[in-house]
């Protein structure tokens, strides 16, 4: 039988994430606008490198262009 409030279910996954899995999240995200500023960059030859990485691991930075694009 499923829940009637799946919504909170998923607040209550969201509270058991222990420390160290956020700081993880948190690294992700930093990598992820960091990735994002080396794409604007003047710099030809950082712009580069920044394509480069987008190319390479855009499957797992998707989740962060929401947030990205919202700030």
């Amino acid at each position: 039988m499923g829940t009637k409030y799946p919504w909170k279910e998923l607040k209550r996954q969201r509270l058991a994430l222990t420390p160290s899995a956020m700081v993880v999240a948190g690294a992700e995200q930093q990598q992820f606008y960091l990735l994002l500023r080396n794409l604007l960059s003047p710099n030809n030859v950082v712009q580069k490198q920044g394509e480069e990485t987008y190319e390479n691991s855009l499957g797992s930075r998707v989740p962060y262009t929401d947030v990205a694009l919202h700030v």
